[in-house]
């Protein structure tokens, strides 16, 4: 399983046609791994027209609210952005997200839209999920639509930002399944020239989360590991295995029998009947008495003959 930290650095962000907000950009303005576990990683999807002063203004207000609740921080940070708009010139901010855990919360413009890529499949949560619609009073009328809404991801996923309208383009490819299957840099190409608007392609931005591991607590390895012994080397047993003390046994008596050959000791036939029996007959042991009722039968004695040495 991957901790929030160890997600966030494991997750992969591309932006194209857009000033970037990358990792250095947010340690610059003072974001650190405090800031990320209370209220999440940022992403932005900015206007091409941007200075890249925009989108860190945004990051700033966002990360210095004192506002804990992601979605009315989003909103505020929004209102500043754009109120500090005149400082950068053109552009705006035409989306944000944040991923906190595994937890998305999203605001987008009228004329931007989210994503979710698993698969080959399209998810839309701002068309499936609850999302609430605000009319900030503080920004132009053509602009001052905004949506919100909190949606909830899946390890593996990638989540797209772009303009609004791909939905029914990525579904009616033949060849989708391939196409959002890819990594982050060819699909947000591809997406790119889906938003294409009279030749100009529109700003993306795909963030993929890392796959999920199989075995908790261990992250995943690029590499296979390399077994001690060769295959062929391995060998495959079809039948049952033999003790080893059978060769043992079999050296023993093959001792034994050429010992005899070899000094053909006289060993009567009575002599072998007494050795015989000395090995058969069971040395005698005294039987305990448990509790209760003494007996007084004596306990039984067997009496055996010692042999006498061979000779």
């Amino acid at each position: 399983m991957y901790t929030p930290a160890s997600l966030y650095a494991r997750t992969q962000c591309t932006q194209l046609n857009q000033p970037p907000l990358s990792e250095v950009m947010l340690e610059n303005i003072g974001v650190d791994s405090t800031a990320l576990g209370r209220k999440g990683r940022l992403y932005l999807l900015c206007d091409p027209d941007s200075n890249l002063g925009m989108p860190l203004a945004f990051a700033q207000a966002y990360y210095d609210s004192p506002v804990f609740d992601i979605l009315p921080a989003l909103e505020a940070s929004y209102v500043d952005a754009f109120c500090a708009a005149d400082e950068y010139g053109d552009g705006r901010i035409l989306a944000a997200l944040v991923l906190q855990g595994l937890d998305i919360y999203v605001l987008a413009a009228t004329d931007a839209d989210v994503y979710l890529l698993r698969e080959g499949t399209v998810s839309h949560p701002l068309r499936e999920l609850h999302t609430r619609t605000e009319s900030l009073d503080e920004l132009p009328e053509d602009q001052c639509e905004i949506r919100l809404v909190r949606a909830r991801a899946m390890m593996g996923e990638q989540i797209v930002m772009a303009s609004r309208g791909l939905t029914d383009k990525l579904l009616s490819r033949d060849d989708r399944s391939a196409r959002l299957r890819g990594g982050n840099n060819s699909l947000a190409r591809r997406i790119a020239q889906l938003s294409s608007v009279d030749g100009r392609e529109g700003p993306v931005t795909v963030i993929s989360l890392p796959a999920i591991t199989p075995t908790a607590g261990v992250e995943q390895s690029d590499h296979t590991p390399v077994p001690t012994r060769a295959p062929q080397d391995i060998k495959q047993s079809g039948g049952r295995r033999r003790s080893p003390v059978t060769p043992v046994i079999v050296i023993a008596l093959l001792i034994i029998a050429i010992v005899l050959l070899v000094k053909r000791p006289s060993v009567s036939e009575d002599r072998w009947q007494q050795i015989v029996d000395w090995m058969l007959t069971p040395a005698a042991t005294e039987t305990p008495i448990g509790e209760g009722t003494p007996t007084s039968e004596p306990t039984p004695t067997i009496d055996y003959v010692t042999p006498a040495a061979l000779d």
